[in-house]
């Protein structure tokens, strides 16, 4: 299967609807979810590329900061199909990405032997995230998403089937977001956008 490449869902750098800081992230989603390396390949070269090897949030960028989320799915795609020309090129350390929970999962993607002992930082993260049940900030309270599905992606490119396990037990005693497809649902708002390509992957799914 190939990337659906309709245009409403795709900006001139190949990000995804929604469109902004982690169109990146959203895109290497879905090349992940169909298996589209070509399409990775393409949009991770053409970004770094573009911007002196470094990844960044859009390419030609004069801004040197790239979200954790797009930095996070770069490296998950790059694990997942292999590209060690990308993850030699991604970096552990960034004043920007200092969570424990990062810098054990970098480590991780790039050395997977000596990084092994130090990967359950970033499984235990992963596991609050799937129980935690409220996003909440000044003026605004939400169901949490964004670590969630960062979570599933992780588990996909690591291979990480026990804390895939757990996350999924967690979810399933959620009050609403009680399985994969409807945290995709709320996080890409599919009674807006049901036609979203993500939302459409997870259509047969209960």
């Amino acid at each position: 299967m190939t990337s659906d490449n309709s245009n409403k869902w795709w900006d001139e750098h190949g990000g995804m609807h929604p469109f902004g800081e982690n169109s990146i992230m959203f895109a290497l989603e879905y090349h992940i979810l169909v298996h589209d390396s070509d399409s990775v390949w393409r949009l991770l070269y053409t970004n770094m590329a573009s911007n002196n090897g470094e990844l960044r949030d859009k390419p030609y960028s004069d801004n040197p900061k790239v979200s954790h989320d797009n930095y996070t799915m770069a490296c998950c795609a790059a694990k997942w199909f292999d590209m060690e020309f990308v993850l030699s090129k991604l970096k552990i350390f960034s004043k920007y990405r200092m969570h424990p929970r990062d810098i054990a999962f970098y480590f991780y993607c790039k050395h997977p032997v000596i990084g092994y002992p130090f990967i359950w930082i970033t499984s235990l993260a992963m596991i609050i995230s799937c129980a935690r049940v409220w996003k909440v900030r000044p003026g605004f309270k939400a169901y949490s998403t964004d670590g969630k599905i960062l979570a599933l992606f992780r588990c996909i490119a690591c291979d990480m089937e026990l804390t895939y396990k757990i996350c999924t037990w967690f979810l399933k005693r959620q009050p609403e977001l009680t399985t994969w497809k409807k945290v995709i649902d709320y996080y890409f708002k599919a009674d807006l956008y049901p036609d979203h390509p993500i939302v459409q992957y997870f259509k047969g799914e209960v």
